[in-house]
């Protein structure tokens, strides 16, 4: 019987050790993402655009989790551009504040 996905090769790209922090990060992502949603729908419920809490629901978790995409997992995409390595993967202070601020304008 063969699996849909494997796994192993989804994760490829990604050093071994850091694959269960990344997705423990994620996790906090979208933990922090409930709240935020629930407040969104909670100070716009007379607003048409956001009367639906699933609604407010999606764009918490699409929001949260692009920022997520695009600075987590870039880090490690593009190490070798950033010049970081093991064991944090985390750019200097210019290129980590650059990297943040493309991912907040390009969502």
């Amino acid at each position: 019987m063969r699996t849909p996905m494997n796994l192993q090769r989804l994760f490829a790209w990604l050093p071994p050790a850091q694959r269960r922090p990344l997705l423990q990060r994620l996790l906090i992502v979208w933990a922090v993402a409930l709240p935020i949603g629930l407040g969104n729908w909670i100070s716009h419920r007379g607003d048409a655009a956001h009367n639906s809490l699933a609604v407010a629901m999606v764009y918490s978790y699409a929001t949260s989790t692009s920022i997520w995409l695009f600075t987590d997992v870039a880090r490690f995409v593009f190490s070798d551009v950033l010049r970081t390595s093991a064991p944090s993967y985390w750019p200097k202070l210019i290129p980590a504040a650059m990297m943040v601020l493309v991912s907040n304008c390009i969502y």
